[in-house]
């Protein structure tokens, strides 16, 4: 099996804050709700590290007059239910990229294959671009959401194949590629190969030969 790892994106999620946390009547609530994906397990989910330190840091920075909930594991509901919340409520959620994009499509250009050169070039992009500022402006005037911060979860997307490596977009001509959401389907589809959506925590047996013949 060939691995090639290359720059199309950072597998990232967004930390979002509804605007209605920035009127006066609501800072007299000393407990905001953050609700992520994934386990409470720092070994396994980056996203409950970073919800961990923000709660650390909130604490801190106001003296304890704040304090943050953490709902890990999708606890205040799929992505769609905690976006609503987000624009109906004070509180904060970390949203991937597909919660995100009904309010905001623009945000898939950062999906884009070999995009970066490197971490710098992609964290300039997310915390500094210009590109990006339009992007949480866009969010913010649409939704009444402001966007804090971009969160790295694993580092550069890799494809793995059992045909060859892939180190230009014409290696995925003809390939069958496992995708995580709609999004991924048109970025194989745009480079002649095919996705066909697959859950995470499906078991690998669906990668079978045959079947699939990469992610």
């Amino acid at each position: 099996m060939f691995t090639q790892h290359f720059s199309p994106k950072r597998l990232i999620s967004a930390c979002l804050i509804g605007s209605a946390m920035m009127a006066g009547n609501t800072l007299a609530a000393t407990t905001i709700n953050l609700s992520y994906n994934g386990a409470p397990d720092p070994e396994k989910n980056a996203v409950h590290v970073f919800a961990e330190n923000l709660k650390t840091l909130v604490d801190e920075k106001t003296d304890g007059e704040i304090q943050l909930e953490l709902y890990p594991n999708s606890m205040l509901g799929e992505e769609q239910e905690r976006m609503e919340q987000t624009m109906s409520t004070p509180m904060l959620n970390v949203a991937s990229f597909a919660g995100v994009s009904p309010l905001v499509d623009e945000i898939f250009v950062s999906a884009i294959p070999f995009l970066f050169n490197d971490f710098s070039a992609a964290r300039t992009f997310f915390d500094e671009g210009e590109y990006w500022q339009e992007v949480s402006n866009a969010l913010q005037e649409r939704a009444g959401i402001d966007m804090l911060a971009v969160v790295e979860e694993g580092g550069f997307l890799a494809f793995t194949n059992n045909e060859r490596p892939i180190s230009h977009p014409d290696d995925f001509e003809g390939l069958r590629f496992r995708a995580m959401d709609p999004s991924q389907v048109a970025l194989y589809e745009a480079f002649g190969a095919s996705g066909t959506p697959i859950p995470g925590q499906k078991p690998t047996w669906h990668c079978a030969p045959g079947w699939l013949m990469a992610k």
